[in-house]
């Protein structure tokens, strides 16, 4: 019975690392085709590594970015809201998290102001500012 316990758990702990290591090819492969412009093999990637890590909050903001780009704003809403909504509940980095979903909303606040909607530009940077944490990079523009 011991062993069999013990079995089990190794065969978890090689899915979570197999799970983590297609994740993270996912995620660098959506980053290298979104640098080269090829923004729906770069989407689809994001997608691949979200289904891994469905609580990867730089993942939705990388996607929401490539939506972006592509012209898909109204997509890129639904994706940047989500990514600023996550809990990070299992992850080991809490401050790339925080710092990501910060980012999720201030990314949502420009596109909103880009697209004339002030009020709810201002709700997003406000919301942003409410939960930037203290450790979070000034930005400058």
């Amino acid at each position: 019975m011991w062993f069999t316990s013990s079995s089990k758990l190794d065969v978890r702990r090689n899915k979570d690392r197999l799970g983590l290591r297609r994740l993270y090819e996912w995620y660098d492969r959506g980053i290298l085709l979104q640098a080269r412009q090829r923004l729906d093999e770069a989407i689809e990637s994001y997608h691949r590594a979200i289904h891994f890590r469905p609580s990867l909050a730089l993942a939705y903001v990388n996607l929401g970015a490539a939506l972006i780009s592509a012209g898909r704003c109204q997509e890129a809403v639904s994706v940047l809201r989500q990514g600023s909504r996550l809990d990070g509940t299992g992850l080991r980095d809490r401050r790339e998290h925080e710092t990501a979903r910060v980012s999720a909303l201030l990314q949502l606040g420009a596109l909103y102001s880009e697209q004339g909607r002030l009020q709810r530009a201002l709700a997003a940077y406000r919301e942003a500012a409410y939960s930037l944490p203290e450790h979070y990079p000034p930005q400058v523009r």
